[in-house]
């Protein structure tokens, strides 16, 4: 029997939306966070070992996506697409991750 893990940064936006401490990881409606890795080219995915060291090392990442990360940002995205209707599924999917998948930053 042998165990592998998959180690998953927590993807945050609380600081750049000035907050002290980390409260709001990004996620899925079943809490599954966010792998930033998965929706990146393979050598923009390279670059988030290196963030710790130089952080404007990922000024230049472009998303790729996938179809679960798609569908993490298009719940977010139409969450509230019928008035006053609430599906119950959220996700918690920064409006900067948005607009960084959407191509606008």
């Amino acid at each position: 029997l042998k165990v592998v893990t998959n180690e998953i940064p927590a993807l945050s936006f609380d600081k750049c939306n000035g907050a002290d401490t980390i409260q709001n990881i990004q996620s899925g409606p079943f809490q599954h966070v966010f792998d930033l890795r998965k929706v990146l080219s393979e050598s923009d995915a390279a670059l988030i070992e290196s963030y710790s060291t130089d952080n404007d090392i990922l000024n230049g990442i472009s998303y790729i996506g996938n179809p679960l990360a798609d569908a993490q940002i298009a719940l977010q995205v139409f969450r509230e697409y019928v008035p006053g209707q609430d599906f119950g599924f959220r996700s918690n999917i920064d409006d900067l991750l948005i607009s960084w998948a959407k191509g606008e930053s």
